[in-house]
């Protein structure tokens, strides 16, 4: 499995863990990611922001087929996963949880459930994605890319 559904798994057990997320119907491992996704990517309304560093965009169900055709195909994917910029996983995760997600990678991004009670703040580069904290949400300011 790739490092980021590991990271993924590692976030959703401290979450839970810590008391943010009730430890309700969820992906538990790595290899339950892609499953869960796929069952519940028709049924979930997207109210997700998304927020670089030069724009915002409120991503609503206009994007649903996009991302459904993106989550189904990693199914037969067997190597690891490549980060976009505005990540199809992300803004899913983030409709299925209230989560708000800040990703470093070439710039920092967010993903914002319209709710968030917890944020999970990862990083990648070009090899590798990884887990850097689990902490309760505070509003999203004016944030500069680090």
């Amino acid at each position: 499995m790739s490092c980021v559904w590991d990271a993924l798994s590692n976030a959703m057990a401290l979450t839970v863990r810590d008391g943010w997320i009730e430890d309700q119907d969820r992906p538990v491992y790595a290899r339950d990611w892609i499953p869960y996704l796929q069952s519940h990517v028709d049924a979930t309304p997207l109210n997700v922001t998304w927020q670089s560093p030069t724009e915002s965009v409120q991503v609503g169900d206009a994007y649903k087929t996009e991302i459904a055709t993106h989550i189904h195909a990693l199914a037969s994917h067997t190597g690891g996963y490549w980060c976009s910029a505005f990540d199809p996983l992300f803004l899913l995760v983030c409709a299925l949880f209230p989560l708000h997600i800040e990703h470093h990678g070439r710039c920092v991004c967010h993903y914002a459930h319209a709710h968030p009670v917890v944020t999970w703040t990862f990083g990648s580069d070009d090899t590798h994605f990884w887990l850097l904290n689990v902490s309760a949400y505070k509003t999203m300011g004016a944030e500069s890319s680090k």
